[in-house]
């Protein structure tokens, strides 16, 4: 038996426990777990700890990820139109992530479905330019005002990159 041993079978132990926030007695369960060896556990329910973030932004909204969320949907307003109009749109693959080639009215819901390494990639070499609502190629500068010549970038970026789809 390794010192503190005996202190975290004595916390795990414990069945119950009253949650400070809402004051009632709950299972063990029904609480996070910080470090099993040492037998930390939050004082604070699932519940709770739930309602706490989702209200979080709405109590402090000088917090920083509504600004930057603020600034982003302000900055980008077609990119936010265009990902509300694809949201439908099923993947083959749930690991796949949904490429705007054009953030173009009529084009909205025309995605390009890729695996997420490659999309990540992808964004390292294209930037947005926002007079036209379409990707440029960084090192050229060439527009990208295609499906087809976004796709053949793509395809010769998975290839310089050795990603596979």
């Amino acid at each position: 038996m390794q010192p503190g041993e005996t202190l975290t079978r004595l916390f795990i132990s414990l069945k119950m426990r009253i949650c400070k926030k809402c004051k009632i007695e709950k299972d063990i369960s029904e609480y996070y777990v910080f470090d099993k060896e040492r037998g930390w556990i939050s004082w604070t329910c699932h519940r709770c700890v739930i309602e706490k973030n989702k209200t979080i932004k709405y109590k402090r909204p000088n917090h920083i990820s509504v600004i930057h969320t603020r600034k982003y949907v302000s900055k980008f307003p077609e990119k936010i139109k265009a990902r509300n109009a694809s949201w439908k749109i099923k993947s083959l693959n749930k690991e796949n992530h949904m490429h705007h080639w054009s953030y173009n009215e009529q084009h909205y819901k025309d995605v390009i479905e890729i695996n997420r390494i490659l999309h990540r990639n992808i964004h390292r070499f294209i930037i947005y330019d926002q007079s036209v609502f379409m990707y440029r190629i960084k090192e050229t500068g060439e527009l990208l005002d295609t499906k087809e010549k976004h796709m053949k970038y793509i395809f010769s970026l998975k290839f310089d990159l050795n990603i596979e789809i």
